[in-house]
């Protein structure tokens, strides 16, 4: 009888030790994945705060090229790219693997659908 609860007892106390390890295995794993989400969410926040950064100086950019402060603000090597109805500017010039070619503006004729107008209203009546 003794023997049979001694056998018991170590058992349970085998038991407990087997579900406290697993315990610590879980904790870790938890902890792990914790400091996984704190290291990410600290690198989004220098991402965000970096390209905030970048915007302003960017919103800032008004002519080439561009002044000391707002070169300091961008990272280094960084080209810049305007496009506007005259063209393509780039500074510093550097040769860019594909330039776009600005579309052709052609200023509509006054009344040129005018006919089309009529006919198709009279379609519908």
């Amino acid at each position: 009888m003794l023997l049979g609860c001694v056998v018991c007892l170590a058992l349970w106390q085998a038991w407990l030790s087997v579900r406290m390890l697993e315990q610590d295995q879980s904790r870790e794993l938890q902890r792990s994945r914790e400091r996984l989400g704190e290291i990410a969410d600290l690198a989004l926040a220098q991402l965000s705060r970096s390209l905030g950064d970048w915007e302003l100086g960017l919103h800032e950019l008004n002519a080439f090229p561009p002044s000391p402060t707002i070169r300091a603000r961008l990272p280094k090597g960084a080209i810049f790219i305007l496009i506007s109805q005259d063209g393509i500017e780039v500074y510093p010039q550097s040769p860019l693997l594909f330039t776009p070619s600005p579309p052709v503006v052609h200023t509509q004729i006054p009344g040129a659908f005018d006919l089309w107008f009529i006919t198709e209203m009279q379609h519908f009546r």
